[in-house]
């Protein structure tokens, strides 16, 4: 039954013959019969929280519940509406029946249908075959099984993969290992793929090992990336990104570690940081499992974590290897290895079910394995061109190839089988086919004993005339990473082998701290080295340290530490001048959230989301929130108070439910600054008027228009009618505003509706907006429970009212008005 609010918007839209209808967070639960007479003129339909328009993320002003229409066949309305070009169904539970009817739409241009249940490729081969006139379509969010990782969502990929005629099933995943050096990931590798164990099997990875194990319970082959346990490996793990891979996070505790002959006291890392690490380098997409490793006695087969649910842990294990072997050397059962092993097919097959064209499998499975043994890398149209020559006996391969190639070479860097440096000068066109190779030579270069002899300075003079471009080019590929660096010298510097200042009491005298930064769980391991290159290096005054670092930013002393156990990042300014000090802590606080946002960015151009999804936040499903290690950075000014980037976030608007509301309002400034001026808010306001001022709130809302386009507010276009309201009508017009334009005149107060909510919300305390009372015409407002808010509020701060006279002009008025109010918001 189709509720009166939402006839009253059909009915509206009739009249106005509206060409765009936002029913969103209406409550529906199916389409509404009478939607059917807008067919004429209607050309866009919104049933989602938010829509599209402009390229902007436009919130739905209703505020009902959120729609459900589920796969209705109610849905089967909408073929009725003849010159319907967009829709927005996103998060609406419509499933592949409803996505189906969406089908039959074949005039549609836009359509969004996120988030809603989908989860079968072969929909969104019916969607894209029958919707011929699609320009956006928006489908992420929807789990879909076969979607081949790294395929481009734009319509062009999407078609050109559909047109592909030679497919076949993937039978390849990845499972990366890691975790502490001496943790068993070599271990257990072993034992994966050859069902043995060694003890001296326990000696360091440097890099990156593969391991190919060919399950025998299935026919599915799983590369092992086991990856390098000490610290100077971690920054390269973001090399092999990828958001569908399982990874096995194997921990023993601190005492156990010591138990190894080779181990290192500084290279045992809490659970809380593997688990950091991980997020950093993937998304929500890749599953975690705590995998905990136990040599003194058998343990249970699960624990649990309270971790967990923060990182989208969905499995925990304990297992002991070498009680596994002996089990299968006696020819007997471990249960808790078996246990885990079972878990672990189940999971590796149901992750292979993607479908990839022909050509692509051919090139993965047979040729890069031959190319390999000549090259480890290769230039984009070089490989292209081996790739054709290697398909040219197979035309429809060779055809399909062709047609896919860019989306191959994409799926290839998203499994791991190539590395390319996309964003990197000099190094975008070059593919590097053998990832292994890579990251041994690599570690070579780095891990040299003179290097490290040298505190970590060298040049490539060092290496024999034939070796140095080689050797330039791998420092190019760690300088991308951050790993090292140039100084002033020219010569490379690898910051993991720089001496920890000794004078550090010393230096600081005469510095006051300002701000710090802290990561609760997590650190990047490239944060120091990629700070020293970006600030004190180019600094020919600047001092650098393993953890510490001077230099002049804005030509103000400045000195930034580094505390690796604490996770914090501490900085410290010369002198006193508050706009220095917020200019120097806004950028330094900029560059450590880099990464969070360049992570924002893989999602919004991977992932298909919209522009306004990616500055927001937004994907329409909490698991996948492209922000969430945002939420996991704190700020403190004393070292002492911390409070998470979330909860200022939440407190810059004012919540009554919200407990950081008051301790926001009570940070220092510098904290304001640092998110007034980045995390921008854009202040929502609307204007409440009678009928009888319309012409009055239209003249105000074209002079706030200019604060709108300095992105300073959002003007809400919320139109009243004259005449009797309904209750969800009026809680409509204050829903998720910031501040509440009242347009004082006898009119207005007699509008008993509106006058009724503005004084219950003043008398109960419980309002989410302010009001900002606009002396308009003359009036007794003196006499109504809106005066104190007047004598603090109202505007012009003269109080007087604009038409009081005819001497004073309404634009001369309003200016006032809007100037007062920016000095409200400032």
């Amino acid at each position: 039954m189709t509720s009166d609010y939402v006839k009253s918007l059909i009915d509206k839209a009739y009249e106005e013959k509206a060409a765009f209808l936002d029913l969103g967070n209406c409550g529906l639960t199916e389409v509404p019969e009478e939607i059917v007479k807008l067919a004429p003129w209607l050309k866009g339909l919104n049933f989602g929280r938010w829509y599209i328009q402009d390229g902007k993320a436009i919130d739905s002003v209703n505020n009902a519940s959120i729609n459900i229409i589920g796969d209705s066949n109610s849905l089967l309305l909408l073929l009725q509406l003849s010159v319907l070009k967009t829709l927005y169904i996103r998060s609406n539970s419509i499933g592949e029946k409803g996505a189906k009817y969406v089908s039959r739409l074949n005039g549609l241009t836009s359509l969004d249908i996120r988030n809603n249940s989908i989860s079968e490729f072969s929909t969104i081969e019916i969607l894209l075959r029958e919707l011929p006139a699609l320009r956006y379509f928006g489908f992420s969010a929807n789990s879909i099984l076969g979607f081949p990782e790294g395929l481009s969502t734009d319509l062009v990929s999407l078609k050109n993969y559909f047109a592909a005629k030679e497919k076949q099933p993937n039978s390849r995943v990845k499972l990366v290992l890691i975790g502490n050096t001496t943790a068993g990931k070599s271990s257990l590798a072993n034992f994966l793929v050859k069902q043995n164990f060694n003890v001296k099997i326990n000696d360091r990875t440097h890099g990156i090992l593969l391991w190919q194990w060919k399950v025998k319970e299935i026919d599915l082959q799983v590369n092992i990336w086991d990856f390098g346990g000490q610290d100077y490996f971690h920054a390269t793990h973001n090399i092999f990104l990828n958001s569908k891979t399982l990874f096995l996070l194997l921990h023993t505790s601190f005492e156990i570690h010591m138990l190894s002959d080779k181990a290192e006291p500084d290279q045992w890392l809490p659970e809380q940081y593997w688990l950091g690490n991980i997020r950093d380098i993937s998304d929500n997409e890749s599953r975690i499992w705590s995998v905990r490793t136990k040599k003194d006695k058998e343990a249970s087969p699960e624990i649990v974590s309270p971790l967990k649910n923060k990182y989208n842990v969905t499995g925990n294990f304990e297992i002991s290897i070498q009680y596994a072997f002996d089990a299968y050397q006696s020819g007997k059962t471990n249960t808790d290895y078996e246990f885990f092993y079972k878990k672990l097919i189940e999971e590796l097959n149901s992750w292979s079910a993607e479908m990839l064209p022909s050509a692509w499998i051919d090139i993965r499975d047979i040729w890069l394995d031959i190319w390999r043994k000549d090259f480890l890398c290769l230039e984009k149209d070089r490989f292209f061109s081996l790739c054709e020559k290697a398909l040219e006996a197979n035309q429809t391969k060779l055809s399909d190839f062709r047609l896919t190639k860019e989306d191959m070479l994409r799926h290839f860097r998203f499994t791991g089988e190539i590395v390319m440096f996309k964003e990197q000068p000099g190094l975008e066109e070059i593919v590097f086919i053998d990832p292994i190779r890579l990251t041994k030579e690599l570690y070579t270069t780095i891990l040299d004993k003179k290097v490290k002899d040298n505190r970590g300075i060298f040049n490539i003079e060092k290496f024999s005339f034939e070796k140095r471009s080689e050797i330039e080019l791998y420092c190019n590929v760690l300088m991308a990473y951050g790993l090292i660096f140039k100084n002033q010298q020219n010569m490379y510097v690898v910051p993991q082998y720089l001496p920890v200042c000794d004078a550090e009491n010393r230096l600081l005298m005469g510095y006051t701290l300002q701000l710090v930064i802290r990561f609760p769980d997590y650190m990047s391991p490239d944060m120091m080295s990629r700070f020293i290159s970006k600030y004190a290096n180019k600094d020919s005054t600047g001092e650098y340290w393993k953890n510490l670092v001077a230099f002049d930013l804005y030509n103000v002393s400045t000195v930034v530490k580094f505390d690796k156990t604490g996770n914090k990042i501490f900085i410290y300014i010369s002198r006193e001048s508050s706009e220095i000090v917020f200019s120097i802590c806004k950028e330094i606080y900029l560059f450590v959230a880099a990464r969070l946002f360049d992570k924002g960015q893989r999602h919004y151009r991977d992932l298909n989301l919209g522009y306004e999804d990616f500055l927001t936040g937004r994907t329409d499903n909490t698991n996948r929130d492209i922000f969430q290690t945002n939420a996991d950075i704190e700020l403190s000014i004393d070292n002492c108070n911390f409070l998470s980037v979330r909860d200022i976030k939440a407190g810059i608007k004012p919540d009554r439910e919200n407990p950081f509301s008051k301790t926001f309002k009570k940070l220092p400034e510098i904290l304001e600054y640092i998110f007034d001026a980045y995390l921008i808010y854009r202040k929502k306001v609307c204007i409440i008027c009678s009928d009888a001022d319309s012409v009055h709130r239209n003249t105000l809302y074209q002079h706030l228009k200019t604060l709108e386009q300095s992105g300073k507010i959002s003007l809400i276009n919320r139109e009243i009618q004259a005449g009797g309201f309904h209750p969800e009508e009026v809680i409509a017009l204050f829903a998720g505003i910031d501040y509440v334009f009242l347009l004082l005149s006898a009119d207005l107060f007699a509008m008993d509706e509106i006058m009724n909510k503005v004084n219950s919300d003043l008398k109960n305390g419980n309002s989410d907006y302010c009001l900002i009372p606009v002396f308009l015409r003359a009036c007794s407002y003196q006499f109504t429970i809106l005066n104190l808010v007047c004598e603090n509020y109202g505007l012009p701060r003269s109080k007087q009212f604009i038409l009081r006279n005819e001497s004073v002009h309404v634009d001369t008025g309003f200016r006032e008005v809007v100037d007062d109010f920016e000095k409200l918001l400032n």
